[in-house]
């Protein structure tokens, strides 16, 4: 294709190609046809494009509206074509959406299909397709803010329950330091100790004369334990809430991305049935070859 500059018209149907590589290189063309062909992605082999005006896909491969986010970067086009009665269709136009999605992306197009858009359609597509965004925005919305929601009530509990144990590690401290005492003024004392206990000379020594030094040390050890642990766990339930917003996030805005075709559902092995079907069904279709070129 190279030299070809002045070229404005370019018909390249039915010649099995898979891909629109190459086509950037004759950056004047106004109308393309490459009708019943074998493409499946369009890519961004059309950016350098901007002149064109006329282009008619039908009867290839291509199945997903990114495609036609791909193509709407070329606010030139007036004439789109993904089904021709003289050539075929692709299999975007059985989506759900399909007609509404299109208009939305380009709002000054013409001819769809090999028919004419009347104003109206584009309005109406405007609205459809903005009350879906308006429905997913919304959804996201409030999977953030149950999300924060969650986070905070973990914050709020580990600080709450922080600070009875960090008072329950002050008691068995104030403790330890007692018999700490104690057997510093047996050491220093040994002789006095017990004229100390009966003419209670020593506040401490009455207070700490009945306690389990033992057990004092298992309960600061304990305490100091459960607090760790309360940290990580919290830790771990915020991590995990992150996490899940996220993947709810991007499962939506997906979602969101085909125009509502495809709905994804979280479900539980045990709770819902159609959990194992689908998993059964996945396993009895799945082929380790048709990945390895991914590895």
């Amino acid at each position: 294709l190279n030299g070809l500059h002045e070229l404005e018209v370019f018909w390249i149907a039915e010649n099995c190609l898979k891909s629109l590589k190459g086509i950037e290189m004759v950056a004047n063309i106004k109308e393309l046809n490459v009708a019943r062909n074998e493409i499946e992605f369009i890519g961004g082999h059309l950016d350098r494009n901007t002149k064109l005006r006329i282009l008619n896909l039908s009867d290839n491969h291509i199945s997903g509206f990114d495609n036609v986010v791909d193509i709407s970067k070329l606010a030139s086009i007036s004439d789109l074509a993904f089904s021709d009665p003289d050539w075929g269709e692709n299999p975007i136009c059985d989506l759900l959406n399909y007609q509404a999605f299109v208009l939305y992306h380009f709002p000054t197009l013409q001819i769809l299909d090999r028919m004419r858009i009347a104003d109206d359609e584009h309005s109406q597509a405007q609205v459809a397709f903005l009350r879906k965004q308006l429905y997913y925005n919304m959804r996201m919305k409030v999977c953030t803010r149950q999300a924060l929601d969650t986070y905070r009530l973990c914050t709020g509990w580990r600080q709450d329950h922080s600070t009875a144990v960090r008072l329950e590690l002050e008691r068995a401290a104030t403790v330890l330091r007692r018999f700490q005492g104690l057997r510093r003024f047996q050491a220093e004392n040994p002789e006095d100790v017990v004229e100390a206990l009966h003419k209670q000379e020593l506040q401490v020594l009455p207070a700490v004369n009945t306690l389990d030094e033992h057990k004092a040390t298992q309960h600061l050890r304990e305490a100091e334990a459960e607090l760790e642990d309360m940290s990580l766990l919290v830790d771990s339930v915020q991590n995990n809430v992150c996490l899940e917003e996220a993947a709810l996030n991007r499962l939506l805005q997906f979602e969101l991305h085909t125009a509502g075709n495809i709905s994804l559902e979280p479900g539980i092995v045990g709770r819902d049935p159609w959990v194992k079907q689908v998993g059964d069904l996945v396993s009895a279709r799945f082929r380790a070859d048709d990945f390895t070129r991914f590895s």
